[in-house]
């Protein structure tokens, strides 16, 4: 169900406008899901649309690391939209099937017969923890610590939180989720619905 629709092209302010012009020739190349409807305050949307795009593709995280975050977070919240945008991206990116898949089902790591680095499954517990506690151990804290850097740990929680506006825009109002269609399925293959 749709709460709100993005603004129609045709009937947006000047602001909207030039918020949407900013969107549509940054690194996204395209205005669609949760940023579309934050057009309905433009301001909003231009910050937050620059937040996303560091988050997305200027942290010091490996890009794998960055994707497998975003997925944690977006199985939090279940939020379909996200899910199903970035899974293909975590494929491309070096995450095996088998991983992604235990990752999208919450299902626990086990110490074995899932390929996984080390740095990969420190991103996992520390988001997990971090989401459904609100906070995470010492330990948990040490080990990204150690793993990503300081820098890192920062970015990390930039990750999250900036995905967390994300999947709660698909999760309250709505994202038309057959906007993805043809771009990937939930193991990173074309789709043509």
């Amino acid at each position: 169900m749709r709460r709100i629709l993005p603004p129609q092209s045709d009937r947006m302010t000047p602001d909207q406008s030039e918020a949407y012009e900013a969107i549509r020739t940054g690194p996204r190349g395209v205005v669609r899901g949760p940023v579309a409807l934050w057009l309905h305050s433009p301001v909003f949307a231009t910050h937050a649309q620059k937040l996303g795009a560091f988050c997305k593709y200027q942290t010091s995280l490996p890009t794998r690391l960055s994707e497998l975050a975003i997925l944690c977070c977006a199985v939090h919240w279940g939020a379909k939209y996200a899910i199903k945008g970035h899974i293909g991206p975590a494929k491309v990116n070096g995450l095996t099937e088998a991983f992604i898949q235990h990752v999208v089902d919450e299902k626990e790591l086990p110490a074995d017969g899932i390929h996984a680095q080390e740095d990969e499954r420190a991103v996992v517990a520390f988001c997990r923890e971090a989401l459904r506690a609100g906070g995470v151990a010492d330990d948990t804290f040490a080990v990204i610590r150690e793993t990503l850097g300081e820098a890192g740990v920062i970015e990390l929680l930039g990750i999250l939180g900036y995905y967390t506006m994300i999947s709660l825009t698909d999760t309250i109002i709505g994202l038309d989720h057959s906007e993805l269609d043809g771009m990937s399925n939930a193991l990173g293959e074309k789709t043509d619905r």
